[in-house]
């Protein structure tokens, strides 16, 4: 099972990035924006930041949950019958 901690402070750091976000699109010009490259970067980094913890939230519960086990039993099903499709081509050949 995930982590409660964990999840709350990832989304938690999601609000915090997403409010900031809200602000600079309230409070700065469209026009203001595009001349100010350190604006444009500081925006930047704030996606990248809610990216960055939307992807370690993600990981987390993926890891935890037996998402993953299940995924990568489902990819190595997938894989040996891809394989076993092929085999039957190159035998018709």
């Amino acid at each position: 099972m995930a982590d409660e901690r964990v999840v709350s402070t990832k989304l938690e750091q999601i609000e915090q990035y997403h409010g900031e976000l809200k602000e600079k699109q309230q409070t700065l010009s469209r026009d203001e924006f595009l001349r100010d490259t350190t604006e444009q970067r500081a925006v930047e980094r704030m996606f990248e930041n809610a990216i960055r913890a939307s992807s370690d939230l993600a990981q987390h519960v993926a890891t935890q949950d037996e998402v993953y086990e299940t995924l990568q039993t489902g990819l190595a099903v997938y894989d040996s019958y891809s394989r076993q499709v092929a085999q039957w081509f190159r035998d018709d050949e």
